[in-house]
């Protein structure tokens, strides 16, 4: 039997530095979407429907509402701007993920 022992300065390389690391959660965003306006009852849920989520102006995550009109999204802490997929404005237009928090949305789209 065979044992090999590493020893010294710098062996265990980027993995020794580990511990002394901050390690930032990701936070969540979960909610609703819901139409206002347009033909009657005026409000209701909006199904199976593709949300886009920028920081600043890149695209970082893609999510659909499910048959309830529900979602949710896992994002690095930030701040980010929720629109449909084919562009239309969500409110709210801005919205702040924090670390190791889920943060509840009632999305909207309003239409005349």
């Amino acid at each position: 039997m065979t044992l090999i022992v590493l020893g010294g300065t710098g062996c265990l390389g980027a993995a020794g530095d580990a511990t002394h690391a901050t390690v930032e959660r990701n936070g969540e965003i979960a909610g609703t979407l819901r139409m206002i306006g347009g033909p009657a009852p005026g409000r209701r849920l909006l199904r199976h429907t593709g949300i886009r989520v920028y920081a600043a102006d890149r695209l970082v995550a893609r999510t659909t509402t499910d048959a309830r009109g529900r979602f949710r999204v896992r994002l690095a802490p930030g701040d980010y701007r929720l629109t449909l997929t084919d562009g239309s404005r969500l409110t709210p237009t801005q919205v702040h993920v924090a670390a190791n928090e889920t943060g509840r949305l009632r999305l909207t789209l309003s239409v005349k």
